[in-house]
């Protein structure tokens, strides 16, 4: 399967000097805002990359939850591959891609966990069913058919009828703390424009590098 001719010229838009922010966090939730307003399909999906403490890694996409001057917000099992890779080794990255707006944005960081109250806040926010469905899955575990899945989906309905569910004692969320992030604009002729925030002490760096 030969792909070197599928390719794309970029012309949307422009990031420009005059287009950024002292808070790298305040443009970040700016660029969410218009992929919003955009009615882009899942507009807070990112893929989250982490690594084990052997150098393995492994990726998949994620809905970020909450955007504030602390980092990137998101929910879990914590007894899933990511769950326990994020507990052995914090440190992750991810990236935020709209392909209809031509940007992405990457991010590195250190993932600490949240607190108790805001991971039961938003889980009685989620869909009776999504609360249901993280009892009923031992998310990434082994599973003989889609029956037995079912199976404890029922058992659990049974179990929380006409009551509050419970949250899952395995069940919680993480911060992203970034100390790198991209901005990343498409442009013509491969000539793209990205800017970065590095983290100090004190402030963010801001610098231009070449596509």
């Amino acid at each position: 399967m030969d792909l070197t001719d599928v390719r794309k010229d970029y012309s949307f838009g422009t990031l420009n000097e005059s287009d950024l922010l002292a808070s790298p966090f305040d443009l970040l939730k700016q660029w969410v805002q218009q992929a919003i307003d955009s009615n882009i399909q899942d507009p807070t999906a990112m893929a989250l990359s982490t690594c084990s403490l052997s150098g393995s890694p492994s990726i998949r996409m994620v809905l970020a939850k909450k955007i504030d001057d602390i980092g990137i917000h998101f929910f879990t099992n914590l007894e899933s591959r990511k769950g326990k890779e994020i507990k052995e080794n914090p440190q992750a990255s991810c990236n935020f891609y709209w392909r209809e707006l031509e940007r992405q944005v990457c991010i590195e960081g250190i993932c600490e966990p949240l607190f108790q109250d805001e991971v039961i806040t938003y889980f009685h926010k989620r869909s009776r069913n999504s609360q249901l469905a993280a009892w009923a899955s031992k998310q990434g575990a082994k599973i003989e058919s889609r029956k037995i899945l079912e199976e404890e989906f029922k058992k659990y309905e049974n179990q929380f009828k006409g009551k509050e569910i419970d949250l899952p004692p395995y069940w919680g969320g993480f911060v992203l703390k970034p100390f790198h992030i991209e901005f990343w604009q498409g442009r013509k002729a491969r000539l793209h424009d990205r800017f970065c925030y590095e983290k100090t002490k004190t402030h963010w760096n801001v610098y231009r590098i070449s596509p």
